[in-house]
């Protein structure tokens, strides 16, 4: 389900740059998104510092992010 939570975050978010953890719980694996508080964040993410800190007390596996591609916009 991870890549399903994924890609849902992802499409939620468009245009605008997103990013997420996959955590190790007692569950098993999680997706926790993150903010993005970027002043232009179809151009920049910037990582809610919450974000990061809910992230590392759980055990991060893996992070990702989108990436808007300059060339899209000549």
């Amino acid at each position: 389900m991870k890549e399903q939570d994924i890609l849902a975050h992802a499409r939620r978010c468009a245009p605008a740059e997103s990013c997420g953890f996959v955590v190790r719980t007692q569950a098993g694996e999680r997706y926790l998104p993150c903010v993005n508080i970027s002043a232009a964040p179809e151009d920049y993410f910037r990582m809610a510092p919450e974000d990061w800190l809910r992230a590392e007390t759980q055990g991060i596996l893996w992070r990702w992010f989108t990436a808007i591609l300059a060339a899209s916009r000549i």
